[in-house]
C-alpha cells in the first residue's frame, strides 16, 4: 500500500518551535500527522538545504526513544530513515537496545554498528 505524505506551514512551525511541540505530535495518536512532521523534519535535518534547528540533538534523542515505543511499522521506518541519514549519536539506542522488539533489532544494530 502506497501512502502519500505531505507537510505544510503548520508542520514547519512545529519543527521550528522546539522539542515540546515535536514531541507532542510524535507521541500522539494521529499517524498521518506523525508522518507529515517526520517528512518536514527530513527537510530541516538534511544538510543539503542548509537549515539548522537549535534542538537537533534533542530531536535525535526523541526519535531514538520513539523508535522503541512506536507501534506503527510505517512510522518506525520513517524514524529509522531519519536516524540513519542524519544522526551520528545513538547513545539512547545503545543504552536501551534490550527494549527493542525482534523485528526492530536488525535495523537498530545496523544504525549502531554503522
Amino acid at each position: 500500500m502506497t501512502r502519500a505524505v505531505f507537510y505544510d506551514n503548520s508542520h514547519r512551525r512545529i519543527a521550528e518551535g522546539g522539542i515540546e511541540g515535536i514531541a507532542a505530535v510524535l507521541r500522539g495518536d494521529d499517524e498521518a500527522e506523525k508522518a507529515s512532521l517526520l517528512l518536514c523534519l527530513d527537510y530541516y535535518l538534511d544538510p543539503y538545504y542548509g537549515c539548522t534547528l537549535a534542538h537537533e540533538s534533542e530531536i535525535f534523542a526523541l526519535l531514538q526513544e520513539l523508535l522503541l515505543s512506536e507501534r506503527s511499522q510505517a512510522i518506525r521506518g520513517d524514524i529509522l530513515q531519519l536516524l540513519g541519514d542524519y544522526c551520528g549519536d545513538f547513545s539512547v539506542l545503545r543504552s536501551r537496545i534490550c527494549e527493542a522488539s525482534g523485528e526492530l533489532l536488525p535495523g537498530i544494530k545496523r544504525l549502531i554498528e554503522g
